[in-house]
């Protein structure tokens, strides 16, 4: 799966992967991922006091962007401010900045996560 194409849980539980949460498990009844062993639900991509320190603490630039086709739709660029890893886009700045986090981790593409049973 493309890095670019992550968001909401999914994306959630890449950045608890890359941040170093070893157990990461799905609840079925909240849809929501949860970091066992780190200790705190995964809400990276949508809580600045979960993504907020991963941003400061690596260093990510997050600057707003004129989505393409549509110049009044803006959308959030981010990259590492040192390292080679590519721009990523999103429609917040936690999206973008938690997408180019996980890439700068694992690179362009991930696994799919678990399968997830009811």
């Amino acid at each position: 799966m493309k890095v670019a194409n992550l968001e909401g849980a999914l994306l959630d539980y890449w950045v608890a992967k890359a941040d170093g949460c070893l157990e990461v498990v799905y609840l079925y009844q909240d849809d929501k991922y949860y970091a066992t062993d780190c200790g705190v639900p995964v809400y990276y991509s949508r809580d600045w006091s979960k993504g907020g320190p991963i941003i400061e603490r690596e260093g990510l630039v997050i600057a707003p962007r004129a989505h393409p086709d549509f110049i009044a739709t803006m959308t959030w660029a981010s990259q590492p401010y040192r390292g080679k890893s590519a721009q990523h886009i999103g429609s917040t700045p936690l999206i973008a900045a938690m997408r180019a986090f996980v890439a700068s981790k694992f690179g362009e593409e991930v696994e799919d996560a678990p399968s997830v049973t009811g």
